[in-house]
C-alpha cells in the first residue's frame, strides 16, 4: 500500500455524494485509512462543503446513477475547479459495474471518472 504524504497539519476532504449511503460508507472507509496514517480528515457530502481554503489535498467520489455521477457532486467539481486544480485531488465512484472484475468493467468504471475530469479542473 502506498504511503499517504504527510506535511505539517495537512487537512484532507473526502467529499462524496451518495443516492442510497453506500458511497458515504465507502467515503468514511477512505478518510479512515487516511486518518491512521496521520493525517486529519473531513468526510462530507459535497453539498456540505462550503470552502476548501483549509485543505491540502482532495479525495471526491460519487455514485453512479444511469451511467452519471450525481449532479451535485458534477456541480462541486466544477464549482471547486479551480481549487482541486492547486492541490493533489483523486477521484472514486461507486457502481455496481466493478461487481465482476474485468479489463472491459475497469474501462467502464474508468470512463465514469473520465467523463468528470473533462469538465472538472486541469491536471
Amino acid at each position: 500500500m502506498t504511503q499517504f504524504p504527510r506535511q505539517p497539519n495537512q487537512r484532507v476532504l473526502v467529499a462524496y455524494a451518495s443516492e442510497f449511503g453506500s458511497t458515504a460508507a465507502v467515503a468514511a472507509v477512505i478518510g479512515q485509512v487516511i486518518r491512521e496514517a496521520g493525517v486529519e480528515v473531513d468526510v462530507r457530502s459535497v453539498v456540505d462543503v462550503q470552502h476548501m481554503s483549509t485543505y491540502q489535498a482532495a479525495v471526491v467520489g460519487s455514485a453512479i446513477y444511469n451511467g452519471q455521477w450525481l449532479p451535485e457532486a458534477v456541480h462541486f467539481v466544477r464549482h471547486h475547479a479551480a481549487e482541486l486544480s492547486l492541490i493533489p485531488t483523486a477521484y472514486f465512484v461507486v457502481c455496481a459495474t466493478m461487481s465482476e472484475a474485468s479489463d472491459e468493467r475497469r474501462r467502464g468504471a474508468h470512463s465514469f471518472v473520465d467523463a468528470v475530469l473533462e469538465t472538472g479542473p486541469a491536471l
